[in-house]
C-alpha cells in the first residue's frame, strides 16, 4: 500500500464520517422542527465521490497488478530468449590486413 492509497482510504473515511454526522444532526435539527437544509446537500458531493472511489480505486489497482504481472512476464519471456539465443552465439575474431601472414588478392574471401 503506497502513501496515495492511504491518503484515498483517509478521504474516503473522512467523507462517510462527515456526511454520517451531517445527517444525524439534521435530523435532530428535524425533529425539533427546524428545517436546515445547507448540510444534508454538501452530502449530496460527497456520496458521489465516496462511491466513485469505492467503485474507481479496486479497478485501477486491479489494472495496475495486471500490468505488474504482465510486465514481469514479458521481463521473463526476455531472459528465457537471451538464455536460448547464447547458445548459437559464437565467439568472432577479427583480424586485421597486416596480421595475416600472406597478401590477399582481390577475389579472396577471408
Amino acid at each position: 500500500m503506497n502513501i496515495g492509497d492511504i491518503v484515498i482510504t483517509i478521504l474516503v473515511i473522512i467523507n462517510i464520517v462527515a456526511f454520517t454526522s451531517a445527517i444525524w444532526v439534521s435530523c435532530d435539527k428535524w425533529k425539533k422542527g427546524i428545517k436546515e437544509w445547507e448540510t444534508p446537500l454538501m452530502g449530496l458531493f460527497f456520496i458521489p465521490l465516496c462511491v466513485f472511489l469505492a467503485l474507481v480505486w479496486p479497478y485501477i489497482k486491479y489494472k495496475e497488478h495486471r500490468e505488474k504481472k504482465r510486465m514481469e512476464a514479458e521481463k521473463a519471456l526476455r531472459e528465457k530468449q537471451w538464455e536460448e539465443s547464447k547458445k548459437y552465439h559464437f565467439q568472432r575474431f577479427a583480424f586485421r590486413l597486416k596480421d595475416i601472414p600472406f597478401k590477399p588478392t582481390s577475389c579472396e574471401i577471408i
